[in-house]
This record gives C-alpha cells, sequence and structure tokens, in this order.
C-alpha cells in the first residue's frame, strides 16, 4: 500500500486552467459529482467523483474510497499514473462489481463529454468501453 501511495503521490499532475475539468463555473471542475449510473444502470451506494484544479480524482465507490490524478486535454482523460482505493468489503447490492467497473473506467484514457445544459458528465473508457454517468452534486 506504501508503494501505491508514493506512486499517486509522485505521480499528481495538472489539469490545464483551460479545461472543463479545471473550471469553477460553466463546466464540472472542482466540484463533486454523484455517479448516477454506469452503462446505463442505476448506481447503488451513493459513488462520487470529485475533480481538484491539481489533477486530483477522487471519491467513492458506493464502498470504498479511491484516489487518483489525470490530466485533461481536447475531450480526454489520461490517468496520469495508479489509482488507490481502500480495501474494505463490498458486500451486498454488487457493489464490489460497481467498484471494479468504477475504478476500471480510470485506467488509460477516458473520452469526457459534458453536457452544459443538463449538468451531465459523461466518462467512457475507450478501452472497456465503460460508461459513467455523472450528475452535479
Amino acid at each position: 500500500m506504501k508503494a501505491i501511495t508514493c506512486g499517486i503521490v509522485m505521480a499528481i499532475g495538472l489539469l490545464t486552467v483551460s479545461s472543463p475539468l479545471a473550471q469553477d463555473a460553466g463546466g464540472p471542475g472542482r466540484m463533486s459529482w454523484r455517479i448516477a449510473a454506469i452503462n446505463g444502470e442505476a448506481a447503488a451506494g451513493n459513488p462520487t467523483m470529485r475533480f481538484g484544479s491539481d489533477g486530483a480524482i477522487s471519491g467513492r465507490t458506493g464502498c470504498n474510497s479511491y484516489r487518483g490524478a489525470g490530466e485533461f486535454a481536447d475531450g480526454t482523460l489520461t490517468m496520469t499514473g495508479p489509482v488507490a482505493a481502500t480495501l474494505m468489503a463490498c458486500l451486498g447490492d454488487g457493489l464490489q462489481e460497481q467498484e471494479r467497473s468504477i475504478l476500471g473506467t480510470l485506467e488509460g484514457t477516458v473520452s469526457v463529454e459534458f453536457d452544459p445544459f443538463s449538468d451531465v458528465l459523461t466518462l467512457k473508457n475507450t478501452v472497456s468501453e465503460t460508461v459513467l454517468t455523472l450528475i452535479q452534486q
């Protein structure tokens, strides 16, 4: 766990100030989001995601907490290091599978779409094609 934590600390990158993920208003930056759906299915246990102006990405899977770092450019979020998560047992309501889906979406390259009319943020992993639908809290 120390190696993962050190890797996360060393891997924290900066989001460009002009990106929608780094803005205070008119975009999803520095805000808390509720993960409302995974591949169109309602999420359980109130999972969340937060984007920091320093490139930090953190939240809850509905069971465990997680933290990582990324960079955003041209509609793409690229993780700059591994995502670390706490290791509590996730019992009931499909929380274990949900956690795998959320953390798996944050591996590698993720396309990002923001709908300013509905304040919905959609993240889609370009390899697994897992889709997370987030709603501003």
